[in-house]
């Protein structure tokens, strides 16, 4: 039985090793194994366009992957399968296609509470085929040639099953029309391949599927779709929160998974022939979903972290009910975590005296940013940071401050001592405070906007009305996501890595080490523009993208690839010196 998986994997990973050096035509609007193959009662879907395609992308040829040599010895896998995987020339022989998409299908699940190795499940491979009989006979053969004691091949209705004496749930099943060949691993439930070509009705024709296909091209070089209601229907999430996987996923962990129900179709898809990294999601919420508790009643500002002049090496913005968050977080967690939680909130307000949870996270509005600036200039003494976030009563938060003065040694600036401090008047609207936590640190007060900030000059920016504001001369691709998504990475990769050099500089001088952040590594980083990763969700619909730009000519990893041999080149010219 071993060896039949073994054999099975190989297959798979025919389909994710090769090379090609023909363009790919363009992808459909969606997934052919949606709207052909996967039954409508299909959970999830990982498909790529082609085999070649995806090859071409990673830059796979038969000596390395990638630029990174690989194995030359491939004999027992050649041996087994009876051609060499890594020759795309063979592939053709076998009656395989190379050119059009294959993917994997979840078409059934069902947990049974009584462990994991009872559940049932189906899924399934769906393999390309250009000549169907030459397909079916060259897997027939294998199978036949490589079966081990216990393992029984057998066939009937142009259909291949296979049985194991030693595994009495497991049924692995391979049926084939002219386009596709399907591959199906029964766990428990003696379904067949035949579902894949005898459905009336496929996941695409499903409402689920369909509201996700209109948000994203499914059908590009590499999509994923997963419907959690059907995963977590009624029965399902029964017998998963009471099954007992433990340690992988504790009880409490499964009961927070059981919430992903509400998600009723989710999808990621990305691009391989862009310049740019670029993967697109959206997700379909049931209205009365939990999570809605989580951005009801908040407030989204970003002013404060996009008004500085100062140009950004990280900018993080965050969008949510922190009191319902928490009581969400409560509510998932064991009587254990929770025991200690109220022990902990407990002993710091008999510390602080105060009532953490009134006097602070019942005011906070919702908004929660964090910024760094100008990476050449932070070094260990100075972080250029500012922790931002958005209250609903200003005068408690004062209040609080007041409370804890005598623990923190917070002490408020008067207005006029502003021009002293900060070089320009106070228009009595902003409140300042300063403390010490090895380094001076100030809290800005300006209405329902608190700032935690760690530089001084940056307290002179929110002072100053007039200052020129980054947000206005950044990119027209990226303004805009920063001004209006709810919640955001971003990542300037310039100035992050003039902060990096700064910090890895002191710590190489001090342990005496190399500097290995040379002229080509600058190079290899002026190559890239940022990284960002934001979203909005409302109503019942969530979407979000993650992108790496880059000044790239070529698709994102061909470039990326021949960057980084520029860089392994120089360091072994300069080893070999």
């Amino acid at each position: 039985m071993k060896r039949f998986l073994t054999i099975t994997l190989a297959s798979v990973l025919i389909f994710c090793s090769g090379c090609s050096k023909q363009a790919e035509t363009n992808a459909p609007d969606t997934s052919v194994i949606a709207q052909k193959y996967a039954p409508e009662s299909s959970i999830a879907v990982l498909r790529f366009s082609s085999v070649e395609k995806l090859f071409s992308t990673f830059n796979i040829k038969p000596e390395s992957v990638m630029g990174q040599e690989v194995s030359n010895d491939r004999s027992e896998m050649t041996q087994i399968l009876g051609f060499d995987p890594m020759d795309l020339t063979q592939y053709d022989q076998k009656g395989f296609d190379i050119k059009k998409e294959f993917g994997f299908v979840l078409s059934s699940f069902q947990a049974d509470s009584s462990g994991i190795d009872n559940s049932k499940a189906d899924i399934g491979f769906l393999v390309p085929v250009k000549d169907k009989d030459k397909a079916y006979k060259y897997v027939k053969e294998t199978l036949e040639k490589n079966k081990e004691e216990g393992m029984n091949v057998s066939e009937a209705s142009g259909m291949i099953s296979i049985t194991s004496d030693q595994e009495p749930g497991f049924l692995a099943t391979i049926k084939a029309d002219k386009e596709y060949m399907a591959f199906n691993i029964s766990m428990n439930t003696q379904q067949t391949a035949g579902i894949y070509f005898d459905c009336k009705k496929h996941l695409a024709d499903t409402p689920n599927y369909a509201e996700v296909a209109k948000s994203l091209n499914l059908g590009t070089d590499a999509s994923f779709y997963m419907d959690f209601k059907t995963f977590f229907n009624a029965e399902n999430e029964k017998s998963l929160s009471s099954i007992s996987i433990n340690p992988m996923i504790p009880q409490n962990e499964m009961k927070a998974l059981g919430l992903l129900k509400s998600y009723r179709g989710i999808g990621a898809a990305c691009d391989l022939s862009k310049s740019d990294l670029i993967v697109n999601m959206a997700a379909f919420i049931d209205k009365d979903n939990p999570f809605n508790k989580l951005i009801e009643n908040t407030k989204s500002d970003k002013s404060v972290i996009l008004g500085f002049e100062k140009r950004p090496a990280l900018l993080f913005a965050f969008m949510v009910n922190i009191k319902e968050y928490l009581n969400f977080y409560l509510d998932t967690a064991t009587e254990e975590m929770k025991g200690e939680f109220e022990s902990k909130t407990a002993e710091i307000n008999q510390e602080w005296g105060i009532d953490i949870r009134k006097d602070f996270i019942d005011i906070l509005a919702g908004s929660v940013n964090l910024g760094l600036y100008d990476g050449g200039s932070i070094n260990l003494m100075q972080y250029n940071a500012v922790v931002n976030f958005n209250v609903t009563d200003p005068a408690a938060i004062i209040s609080l401050i007041e409370k804890t003065k005598a623990r923190t040694g917070i002490t408020e600036i008067e207005a006029s001592q502003f021009e002293q401090m900060f070089q320009i008047q106070g228009d009595g609207k902003v409140k300042v405070y300063q403390f010490y936590a090895g380094v001076p640190v100030f809290i800005a007060i300006e209405n329902d906007n608190v700032s935690i900030i760690s530089t001084k000059d940056y307290v002179t920016d929110i002072l100053n009305k007039s200052n020129a504001k980054f947000i206005d001369k950044a990119n027209k691709d990226i303004a805009p996501k920063l001004k209006n998504d709810q919640n955001f990475f971003f990542l300037d990769i310039a100035e992050a890595y003039l902060a990096a050099k700064n910090l890895y500089m002191f710590y190489a001088g001090m342990s005496g080490q190399d500097n290995i952040l040379n002229a080509e590594a600058d190079k290899f980083v002026s190559n890239f523009e940022y990284i960002y990763s934001g979203g909005n969700f409302k109503g019942e619909k969530a979407v979000s993208e993650f992108i790496v730009k880059t000044k790239f000519t070529k698709p994102f990893f061909i470039a990326l690839q021949e960057e980084w041999d520029k860089v392994k080149a120089s360091q072994t010219a300069e080893a070999e010196k």
